[in-house]
C-alpha cells in the first residue's frame, strides 16, 4: 500500500519539519564534537535514550529529524511522531557524550522508503548505513559551527556580535540566508515547518576573479556563471542541473555534458544518478538587499573587489557596480574557493530540486542545485540560526580567500588588515601547494 509520506521524504528526507517547543532543555558540552566526513556527508554517533549508538547524518537543509528504527528483515512501519531524548557522541573512541536534546520531537520513519534496504549516505564506492537525520528543527535551537577542515562541529546558544562587528572581526557575514517554510502531509497529519533552508548565490568560474576590481575594462560577465544553491551537509559532492552546467560550460573550458561519466550519490532518501563533473573555482556570495541592486553572484563578487579600493568608481567609472553610478556603495560578503569541486550534474526535474523550488518561490531565485560538504571543506561555517545569518571564514588558506562585506569606506583599513593577516597565515601554511595567490 502506498503511504502518503513516501513522496514527501524524497528531497533528501528534507521536506518536513516538526513543530516543537523552543524552550525544551538541552545540555551542551563545551568541547567540539568530532564528525566523520570520510564518505562525504557529516556523520556522527547518536543514541536515543539508552538503546545503543547508531550513525546519523547531520543536515542543515533538513527541517525534520528522523530516527529510523527499521533494520534488515523488519516490516516497514508507518511513520510515528514521538518525543525522544537524543544524545550526540561524535566519532571519538571511546564515545563521549557532547550534546543532548531532551524531550524533542522526531519522526520514526524509513527515509529511503519504499526500498527495503537499509538507507545509505555517500557514493556508490564509498557509502555507509545511516539510521537517521539530525535536521534543523533541532539544530536551529542553537548556533552550529562546522570546522570542515578539522572535522569538528560545535554548538553555541548563539553567536555574539552584530553583523558590523563580525565583519570587522574578518568574518564573511551572509545575512538573511534562510528561506522556505510550509506544510507536509506525514501519515495523514499536516506538519508545519519554518523558513530554515539555507541558500546562497554562487559564482562558478574557471580562474580566480576576486581582484577584477582593478580591471574595469573587462566585462565581469565573461568570468563566471551565476547560480543559486541550497546548502546541505548530507551530501559530499554538489548537485547542479543540466541547464546550469550547460551555461557554465559555454562560458569556459569545461567539458561538454555529453562527455561526462555517469555516477551515483546516496542521500538518506535514496540514490541520485547523474554525471560527474569538476569545477576548478567558485565563489559563495551574499546579498544585501537594495544595496546589491540585483547584481547577481558574479557581479557581487566583482563589486566586493572594486569597493575595497577607496572611491573606486571615482578612479574609473567604467563598468561601475554601484546603483546610479555612485562612486561607492556597499558590497556583500564573498568566499572565494580555489579548489576543485566535484558536482553531480542532474536533471532539472529531480524531485529534490522540484520540491525545494516550489517551497522557496518567490523568496529566492530559481534554484540550480545543492552545495555539498566537499565545496565547504576549506571553511569554518557557522549557521547562526538565532540571529538569522551564516558566518564563514577560510581555514585552509592555500585554497580559500575570505572577502568580508564592504559596509562603508571607513572600514576599508580594517578589511585591509584582515587581508594582510590572512596572507601572512597563507604564507605560513605554505600556500605554494595551493592555488590562491
Amino acid at each position: 500500500m502506498m503511504r502518503s509520506w513516501s513522496t514527501g521524504i524524497a528531497a533528501l528526507g528534507l521536506v518536513a519539519s516538526a513543530a516543537s517547543c523552543d524552550g525544551t532543555s538541552k545540555a551542551i558540552d563545551p568541547f567540539p564534537i568530532q564528525i566523520d566526513l570520510t564518505t562525504g556527508p557529516v556523520i556522527l554517533k547518536a543514541e536515543e535514550g539508552s538503546k545503543g549508538e547508531f550513525d546519523i547524518v547531520v543536515d542543515v537543509l533538513s527541517p525534520i529529524t528522523v530516527l529510523d528504527s527499521y533494520r534488515a528483515g523488519d516490516v516497514i512501519q508507518d511513520p510515528l511522531r514521538r518525543l525522544v531524548e537524543l544524545t550526540l557522541y561524535g566519532t571519538s573512541d571511546p564515545p563521549i557524550p557532547r550534546f543532548q536534546f531532551r524531550g524533542v520531537t522526531a519522526y520514526d520513519l524509513h527515509s529511503c522508503y519504499p526500498s527495503e534496504a537499509l538507507c545509505l549516505a555517500g557514493e556508490a564506492e564509498n557509502s555507509r548505513e545511516v539510521y537517521g537525520i539530525l535536521g534543523s528543527n533541532l539544530l536551529s535551537r542553537s548556533s552550529v559551527r562546522f570546522d570542515f577542515s578539522g572535522s569538528e562541529m560545535r554548538f553555541f546558544p548563539d553567536t555574539a556580535g552584530t553583523d558590523s562587528e563580525r565583519t570587522l572581526a574578518c568574518d564573511a557575514v551572509f545575512g538573511s540566508p534562510f528561506a522556505g517554510g510550509g506544510t507536509l502531509l506525514i501519515n495523514g497529519s499536516e506538519v508545519r515547518f519554518g523558513a530554515l533552508r539555507p541558500t546562497l548565490g554562487v559564482c562558478m568560474h574557471t580562474e580566480v576573479v576576486g581582484e577584477l576590481g582593478l580591471q574595469a575594462d573587462t566585462s565581469v560577465e565573461e568570468f563566471g556563471t551565476d547560480v543559486q544553491m541550497a546548502i546541505s551537509t548530507a551530501i559530499g559532492p554538489s548537485l547542479l542541473t543540466e541547464e546550469a552546467y550547460v551555461r557554465y560550460a559555454a562560458s569556459g573550458d569545461a567539458p561538454a555534458i555529453e562527455t561526462l561519466e555517469p555516477a551515483t550519490v546516496y542521500l538518506p532518501s535514496g540514490p541520485v544518478q547523474g554525471k560527474l563533473a569538476e569545477v576548478p573555482f567558485l565563489a559563495l556570495t551574499g546579498d544585501i538587499g537594495g544595496d546589491s541592486n540585483g547584481r547577481g553572484p558574479c557581479r557581487e563578487l566583482y563589486a566586493n573587489a572594486r569597493m575595497r579600493e577607496i572611491r573606486s568608481c571615482a578612479m574609473d567609472p567604467v563598468n561601475c557596480p554601484c546603483p546610479e553610478d555612485r562612486e561607492t556603495c556597499k558590497a556583500a560578503a564573498a568566499v572565494e574557493l580555489g579548489l576543485t569541486v566535484r558536482i553531480l550534474v542532474v536533471q532539472s526535474g529531480l524531485p529534490l530540486l522540484q520540491a525545494l523550488r516550489d517551497e522557496l518561490r518567490p523568496q529566492v531565485p530559481e534554484l540550480d542545485g545543492v552545495l555539498g560538504v566537499e565545496a565547504l571543506r576549506s571553511l569554518q561555517v557557522e549557521f547562526d540560526f538565532p540571529n538569522k545569518r551564516i558566518l564563514m571564514r577560510c581555514k585552509d588558506l592555500g585554497t580559500c580567500i575570505t572577502r568580508p562585506q564592504v559596509r562603508n569606506q571607513i572600514n576599508l583599513t580594517r578589511l585591509e588588515e584582515c587581508s594582510r593577516a590572512e596572507a601572512d597565515i597563507r604564507a605560513d601554511q605554505g600556500a605554494d601547494a595551493g592555488v590562491i595567490p
